[in-house]
C-alpha cells in the first residue's frame, strides 16, 4: 500500500513538471462577426438613449395613428373622397411601422443583458425574416403612399381650371384610389421580398433592418443604397408637383379658380408633410451614400445604428401628430367621437336605472301579490 502511494505522488510531480516545461503557443480564438454595434451580445440596442427613444416611438405612433384613423373612419367629409382613403391606408402604414418598432422594443426589453442567448435564435428564425420584411414594407408603402397623395392633390386642384364651372371639382374616382393605393402596397411588398429571393436572406444583423452594415455581401450593400435613390428619386418628383400646385394656387384667387379653402388647408398639411419626410429622408440616406463612398467617418455603425432606429421611423408618429395640428376636420371629429362616446355611455347608465327601477316595480307586485293571496286563504 505504501508503494502505491509514493508511486502517485512521482506521477503527479512528473506531471507538474510536464505542464511547467511544456511552453507551446496558445492560439487565439476569433469570433466571426465580430461583435459590434450591429452585432450586439448583451443588450440588442445597447445604448439608453437608443432604447429610451424607441419605446417613446413606438408607443406615440401606435396611439397617434390609431387617433387618426377613428377620425378618418368618423370624418364628415365624404368616405367616398380618394383623399381620406390614400391618408387611411397611409396611416394603416405608419401602424404598422410603429407596431414593428414597439416589438423591436420588447424583444430588446426580454433579451436584457443576456441577448447572446437569444441572438442566434432570433437572427436565424423567421421572426427576424418578418420584422425586416414588415419594417421594408412599411417604409416604402409609405413614400408611394405620399407620393400617390401628393399627386392625387395636384390633379384635383390643378384640374378645376379645364372644368366647365368653377364650383365643379375633378378629383379621382373612388375605384381608382383603390386602385392606387392596392398598387403602392404591391410594388412595396414586392420591393421588401427582393432580398430573400435573390439573396436568400435579408442580412446578418439581428436588428433586422435594411443597412449597408447589415450584410455581409456587395449585393446587399447596394439593396439597401438603391433603397435610398429610389426614395429620394419619388421625394424629387414630389418636390417638383408641389411646388407647381402651389405655384398655381398662389398666381389665381379661389373665387376664380374655385379652388376652396379646404383645399388650402389640405395644401397646407401635405406641404408640412413632404417638407417633414424630405428633412427626415437626408440622415437615413448619409449611411448608405458614405458607405458605397467608403468615407469611413461618415459611415460610422454606431450612428448608423441610431439613425436607422430613432430617425428612420420618426414619420410613422410625426405624420399623425402633424395630422391632427393641421387638418381642420380633425378636431370636428374628435368631439365627435367624444360626443358619440359620451352619448353611448349615458345611454347604457340610463337603461341600467331603468332596468334597476322596472326590476324593483316587478319585485314589489310580486309582493303585493303574495300578499294579497295570502289574505284570502285566511
Amino acid at each position: 500500500m505504501m508503494t502505491y502511494h509514493l508511486l502517485i505522488e512521482d506521477d503527479r510531480e512528473n506531471f507538474l513538471v510536464e505542464s511547467e516545461a511544456d511552453t507551446r503557443p496558445q492560439h487565439s480564438v476569433h469570433c466571426s462577426p465580430a461583435p459590434g454595434p450591429f452585432q450586439s451580445c448583451q443588450s440588442l440596442f445597447g445604448s439608453w438613449l437608443v432604447r429610451v427613444g424607441v419605446w417613446i416611438i413606438g408607443i406615440l405612433s401606435f396611439v397617434s395613428n390609431s387617433l387618426v384613423l377613428v377620425s378618418i373612419v368618423l370624418s364628415s367629409k365624404s368616405p367616398t373622397c380618394p383623399t381620406q382613403h390614400l391618408l387611411g391606408v397611409l396611416t394603416w402604414v405608419h401602424l404598422l411601422n410603429g407596431v414593428s418598432s414597439a416589438a423591436l422594443a420588447v424583444l430588446d426589453t426580454i433579451s436584457f443583458d443576456h441577448f447572446a442567448d437569444y441572438g442566434a435564435w432570433w437572427e436565424g428564425g423567421p421572426g427576424c425574416w418578418i420584422f425586416d420584411f414588415l419594417s421594408v414594407f412599411s417604409s416604402e408603402a409609405s413614400v408611394f403612399l405620399l407620393m400617390a397623395v401628393v399627386l392625387e392633390r395636384g390633379c384635383s386642384v390643378r384640374g378645376s381650371q379645364w372644368s366647365e364651372t368653377e364650383a365643379r371639382r375633378i378629383p379621382l374616382g373612388w375605384g381608382c384610389a383603390q386602385g392606387i393605393s392596392a398598387l403602392c402596397c404591391f410594388l412595396a411588398g414586392a420591393i421588401a421580398a427582393l432580398p430573400p429571393l435573390t439573396m436568400g436572406k435579408y442580412g446578418v444583423s439581428p436588428l433586422c433592418v435594411a443597412s449597408p452594415y447589415g450584410h455581409a455581401s456587395r449585393l446587399g450593400c447596394s439593396y439597401a443604397t438603391a433603397l435610398v435613390l429610389l426614395n429620394s428619386l419619388c421625394y424629387l418628383l414630389m418636390t417638383a408637383t408641389y411646388t407647381r400646385l402651389y405655384c398655381h394656387m398662389d398666381r389665381d384667387t379661389p373665387e376664380k379658380e374655385g379652388v376652396t379653402v379646404q383645399d388650402y388647408s389640405v395644401t397646407k398639411l401635405m406641404a408640412s408633410l413632404l417638407f417633414t419626410n424630405c428633412l427626415l429622408s437626408f440622415p437615413v440616406a448619409l449611411p448608405s451614400f458614405s458607405s458605397l463612398l467608403q468615407l469611413s467617418v461618415l459611415s460610422s455603425p454606431k450612428v448608423a445604428k441610431a439613425i436607422l432606429l430613432l430617425v428612420a421611423p420618426l414619420p410613422s408618429c410625426l405624420d399623425p401628430l402633424l395630422y391632427m395640428l393641421l387638418c381642420p376636420h380633425f378636431r370636428e371629429d374628435l368631439s365627435r367621437l367624444l360626443y358619440w362616446t359620451t352619448y353611448r355611455l349615458k345611454k347604457g347608465q340610463r337603461r341600467t336605472s331603468l332596468f334597476s327601477v322596472n326590476s324593483e316595480d316587478t319585485e314589489k307586485q310580486s309582493c303585493d301579490s303574495m300578499q294579497a293571496l295570502v289574505s284570502l286563504k285566511l
